[in-house]
């Protein structure tokens, strides 16, 4: 394992070659990270100051240091990835002080990704240095040099609305990559010339039995391909069904509001289900949760409601409908079973990492138990230190 500095136009600088340890992980969804310990000398202070950039030999990823400390003779320095480092950057769509969403619509999950990196973070943005779309003065000194997109997960289906917050640019990425199990980096492209960060949204590949098209990627220890094996299973938080009832809405009745105490603002809630067969999760099976949305305000004239023809809906509930499904449903996701296993790959030429599979890709992993599951690599962990090189993935199990 080989780790550098890089200077100007992210070109090699320094080879680190005197060091006790390193960490290099990297992250399906982008939050990967670094730690470097070394001897305390002069010139591996200058080297390794913060805001220093650091690559590795097996990785297109760099890092950036963000901490850097001195104890016990030994400095230590931590790193995050250029895609996390996006939190120095915020969402902001409007002059409207009062403004604090960004609605994007009609795009799909691994487009969104894309075009909020687009918009707060790159020359090609029609928001920066735009006060109108931006309410910022100089925005356009905002845009990252050099950062370019790349390719972008087009898979499944185009979203109505996806409501994104005001706030630091990663944290948003982060929980629509999380939601919609889409993976996201940085990485470097260098010419003869010049360089470019290009910014991705992937989906990992099926290397499962279930498909036939690539070699099926199992670790197992009977096969001596994982060894040191952990696995978590907890159904503590999980639930199969979630009730949202809307309970911060403005009534507008243009008549008398005691005309309407048993309206549909009060008697119907948004529902989603984990299975849309009714009836498949019963007894101790069903586990049922229900949530008070109440943090936006829509108002509905209930009188305008009522004059809508039997069978049909008004805009406004629709819309609150939508809100309450979407709610449901980002609950049901947030309390799923816990399904981990991961282990560390044996010293074997059995898989190799960045030739048979990457990060993202759905594998399959057996444990201490006889039984094969279906497994998403979320993270893959470089280690070196006087014990020699280390490299393991770590998995995730993902839902049959």
């Amino acid at each position: 394992m080989e780790i550098y500095t890089l200077g100007a136009g992210f070109r090699r600088q320094d080879v680190i070659d005197d060091f006790y340890s390193v960490i290099w992980t990297e992250r399906f969804y982008g939050d990967s990270e670094v730690e470097l310990v070394v001897p305390l000398k002069q010139n591996l202070i200058n080297k390794l100051a913060a805001g220093k950039f650091l690559a590795m030999d097996k990785s297109d990823e760099p890092m950036i240091i963000e901490t850097f400390s001195i104890e016990d003779g030994q400095i230590k320095v931590m790193g995050i990835s250029l895609l996390s480092w996006l939190n120095n950057r915020f969402i902001r769509t409007s002059w409207n002080h009062r403004t604090q969403v960004w609605n994007i619509k009609n795009q799909k999950a691994g487009e969104v990704l894309w075009i909020i990196v687009r918009e707060m973070c790159t020359s090609q943005s029609s928001h920066l240095g735009n006060y109108d779309k931006f309410g910022v003065p100089n925005s356009g000194e905002l845009a990252i040099p050099n950062l370019k997109l790349d390719h972008q997960d087009t898979s499944g289906k185009k979203i109505n609305k996806v409501a994104v917050p005001y706030g630091p640019v990663y944290d948003a990425l982060r929980k629509i990559a999380e939601q919609h199990k889409i993976g996201m980096k940085i990485w470097l492209q260098l010419t003869d010339a010049s360089y470019n960060l290009r910014f991705r949204s992937y989906k990992g590949t099926d290397r499962t039995s279930r498909q036939e098209a690539h070699p099926t990627i199992r670790f197992s220890p009977i096969m001596d391909s994982f060894a040191n094996v952990k696995e978590l299973r907890s159904t503590a938080e999980f639930k199969t069904l979630v009730y949202s009832f809307a309970s911060g809405l403005e009534k507008l009745d243009t008549s008398d509001p005691d005309d309407h105490p048993d309206s549909w603002l009060q008697r119907d809630p948004g529902v989603a289900r984990r299975s849309p067969d009714v009836g498949k999760y019963t007894g101790f099976e069903l586990r049922a949760k229900m949530i008070m949305v109440d943090d936006f305000k829509i108002r509905f004239d209930l009188n305008k409601d009522d004059e809508i023809p039997a069978g049909s809906l008004s805009d406004e509930r629709k819309e609150l409908e939508r809100i309450l499904d979407d709610r449901a449903n980002k609950e049901l996701r947030q309390n799923d079973r816990i399904q981990t296993v991961d282990g560390e790959v044996a010293p074997t030429n059995l898989f190799q990492y960045g030739k048979d599979y990457f990060l993202g890709d759905l594998i399959e992993v057996q444990g201490n138990t006889d039984k094969t599951e279906v497994s998403r690599v979320t993270e893959y962990i470089r280690t070196q230190d006087a014990d020699g090189e280390k490299s393991y993935p770590t998995v995730e199990a993902v839902d049959p």
